[in-house]
């Protein structure tokens, strides 16, 4: 191969690469919450109901806290939410 097809390649090679990786690096506009929910003396409160209220779409999403009483929520639009959390024992929070 000429010097001239090498560098062809070589050069067809990087943009290649560079143009995989601006495609790959999008970003996202989504966020996450993620919170504990614990009682008044700061123990944890395991299998809560956490929901998760747009307060522009006025849409809920619930998950539940885990066994140290932590919740986290992905995906959510740019924008103000409610957070509060359901147990029976304890009633909403």
């Amino acid at each position: 191969m000429t010097l001239a097809k090498c560098l062809t390649c070589l050069l067809v090679m990087v943009l290649s690469l560079a143009s995989a990786q601006l495609l790959f690096a999008r970003g996202t506009d989504l966020g996450t919450i993620r919170g504990s929910v614990t009682d008044a003396t700061g123990a944890a409160i395991p299998n809560a109901k956490v929901v998760i209220r747009d307060l522009s779409t006025n849409t809920a999403r619930e998950t539940t806290s885990n066994s140290q009483g932590e919740y986290q929520m992905f995906g959510l639009r740019p924008g103000a939410y409610q957070v509060f959390c359901l147990r029976s024992e304890h009633g909403k929070s």
